[in-house]
Formats: C-alpha cells, structure tokens, sequence
C-alpha cells in the first residue's frame, strides 16, 4: 500500500497595512526608476537625433513666430546699447518684468527682461548676457530641452500624477546635469561675443554675486544652473584673471 507523503509548503503571509510586504515594494521601486532612467535616456537620444537632422532655420521657420504671440513681449530697442547689436541676426525682444532674467526659446528668439535691463551697471555685462542666450540659440538648446523634457512631462499626465508639483521642474531636475554644461558653454558663448564687440568680458563679473556654502551645494544639485561661483570660477578661468576693478567698464545708463 501506498503512503501518500505529504511536504511541507511554506504559503506566503499575506501582506496588509500593518504587514507589508517590503521586498514587493522595493521591487516595484526600483523597476519604476529603472523605467524612468530608460524613458529620460531614450528621450535624451532622441532629443539630439532631431536637432542633428533638424537646422536652425528650419527651426526658425516652425517656431519663428512664438515670442510675437506673447502680448508681454515687444521689439528690442538696439539703439539703447550704441550699435554694438546692429549686426545682430537674430530676433530681440524686451520682455515687460520686473524680474531680471533673459532667456533663449524655440525658434532662435532671445528675451531680456527691463528688470534686467534695470539691474545692469556696465554695457558689457548686457551683451555678455545677450552673447549668453545667442550661444543657447547657436547650440539649440531650446530645442534640445524640449525634445527632452516634453515626451517625459507628458507621460507624467498620463500616468495621472499630478501632486500640485510643477512637471516643468520635474523636467528640469531630470536634466539639470544637462542643462548645467549648457549653461557653462553659453557663458563661454558670452565671453567670445563681448571679446568680439572690442570689449573686456571681465566687466560682465560685476553682474554676477559670489557664493558659497553647504546650502548652495544643495540648491545647486536641484537647479538647472551652475550656482554663481561655479560661473564665476569658469569665466577667470577662460579669460585668464584672478582678480579685476572694472575701472575701464563702460556704464550703461538705463
């Protein structure tokens, strides 16, 4: 007669709030980052597959028209800086804020805000800061960010997260290492702009404020730009200085 032999089955505890199961949940961690890193790599090979096929003036000829569909936005007054932009070739605009910022979009436009423009004590600190935002049209890294970012801000709607957060940041935290070589490359951009207006690009340092610290580290790792002593460290080093007065700078009296 047969004996039927019965093994012992070790059946899993059945997970529950106070029980959870914490290998599943790790698991599940890590394929969704996983998935991310995936996502962001695919988008950000795609992102320069298109900017590679895609020149500059076809760019110009798809987004041309975007900054004069924005009502807080008109024509850059060029006579205001003595005519080193009368050769400029690409679109200025004067963005009514009272922020100081300047910035490149699609379709090789270039924005400087009248705060800015307000906060500015030297002539060469403005082109530096126009030679910048060329340098990012140059590059197009306007394209290239959004090329990158969209496809992944996209599928964060579609997967329904939305906590209140800006996907915007999301976006930019995903490529702020990206982001913060560009920035590098366009002070670079904006050195050889005021060296070729005649100009010492060393007076564009009264534009910048130097610092340091633990917090700055922090804020710099979440930033999509190098912090301000990062930028200042970079462009001594390519002009070839440790220390200026800016006696020879020219005002700009706006």
């Amino acid at each position: 007669m047969n004996k039927k032999v019965e093994l012992p089955i070790n059946t899993p505890k059945e997970a529950t709030p106070t029980n959870p199961d914490w290998g599943w949940g790790l698991k599940m961690i890590l394929l969704t980052l996983g998935f991310l890193g995936l996502a962001f790599g695919s988008f950000y090979a795609f992102s320069y597959l298109i900017v590679k096929n895609i020149s500059l003036e076809q760019e110009k000829e798809i987004f041309g028209d975007f900054m004069m569909m924005q009502g807080e936005y008109q024509e850059f007054d060029k006579s205001i800086v003595n005519g080193y932009l009368d050769d400029f070739e690409y679109d200025l605009y004067l963005w009514e804020a009272d922020q100081a910022n300047a910035f490149a979009t699609l379709g090789a436009n270039i924005a400087v805000s009248r705060g800015l423009l307000e906060e500015v004590e030297y002539l060469e600190e403005l082109l530096f800061v126009i030679g910048h935002e060329k340098g990012h049209v140059v590059n197009q890294d306007p394209l290239r960010m959004f090329t990158t970012q969209f496809p992944f801000m996209m599928a964060l709607r579609y997967f329904g997260y939305d906590i209140g957060v800006d996907l915007t940041r999301i976006g930019n935290l995903m490529g702020n290492f990206v982001t913060k070589e560009m920035e590098i490359q366009a002070d670079n951009k904006g050195i050889e702009f005021v060296k070729d207006k005649g100009l010492d690009p060393a007076c564009a340092l009264g534009f910048f404020d130097e610092e340091s610290g633990y917090y700055q580290k922090m804020q710099e790792f979440f930033s999509t730009h190098p912090m301000t002593s990062t930028r200042i460290e970079n462009i001594k080093k390519q002009i070839g200085i440790e220390e200026f007065d800016f006696q020879d700078c020219k005002d700009f009296p706006y």
